[in-house]
């Protein structure tokens, strides 16, 4: 059975739809066109994130890290996951909404790959990771 889990969020977000989406007013108010096309286009896109960040653990072994319609889906085979370790992000592009998250290791030996992601609930993730693959390494810091 699948197990979804929704991004936590956490204030730097919000405060950047604030600020974007009263960017947006303004430019509107004075009459400024193309910014206020960039402004709603960027606060669609935030918006877009927010409401479909979810990670996706299937029984058939993968990972969906899925960010909105204007971002493409991440796939990882659960079986090439090397580890998983908290850390604190700052990146405005990963597909974590909050700089609490999990940095997630995966690829082959030549080929390493590390992705972000902030669960609501981190230690039900982790155990549903640990579930289709005993060998990941677990970095408590």
């Amino acid at each position: 059975m699948d197990r979804t889990f929704q991004s936590k969020v956490d204030r730097r977000y919000w405060l950047v739809i604030g600020v974007s989406s009263l960017l947006l007013l303004y430019f509107f108010w004075v009459h400024c066109l193309w910014l206020t096309v960039l402004m709603a286009a960027a606060v669609i896109f935030e918006i877009e994130m927010l409401v479909h960040t979810r990670y996706v653990v299937t029984s058939g072994g993968e990972l969906k890290i899925e960010s909105g319609r204007f971002i493409p889906n991440l796939v990882i085979s659960v079986g090439t996951i090397r580890s998983v370790r908290r850390t604190c992000s700052r990146s405005l592009f990963s597909p974590a909404l909050s700089s609490d998250c999990l940095e997630i290791e995966y690829g082959e030996e030549g080929k390493k790959k590390k992705v972000c992601v902030s669960p609501k609930n981190q230690d039900t993730f982790v155990q549903s990771l640990l579930k289709l693959n005993a060998k990941i390494r677990k970095d408590d810091r």
